[in-house]
């Protein structure tokens, strides 16, 4: 095989690895930035605490996606989690 050819296919196989990379966390971050908004979102409309099942109706979003965006959102220090009984109280910090 041609050894330019095969360098050429090497860097043609890496740049779109990095492209497709690149792209694949850029939507990850607009699809965590959205999520953050419409939980901020909600809790403010609900006067800065909201219960977890409250939230799981209220954004219709799956409870994966609550626990992973609440998550990344308690450890930012966004927000608070407190244990209620059988529910978790969620708490706006601003």
């Amino acid at each position: 095989m041609n050894p330019d050819f095969t360098r050429l296919a090497i860097w043609m196989c890496a740049f779109f690895a990095i492209t497709l990379t690149a792209r694949f966390i850029f939507l990850v971050r607009n699809i965590m930035q959205s999520g953050r908004k419409a939980i901020r979102d909600v809790l403010r409309q609900s006067g800065g605490e909201i219960f977890y099942f409250d939230m799981v109706e209220q954004t219709g979003f799956s409870k994966a996606r609550i626990e992973i965006l609440l998550r990344d959102m308690e450890r930012k220090g966004m927000i608070q989690r407190v244990p209620q009984g059988e529910d978790i109280l969620i708490k706006l910090i601003e």
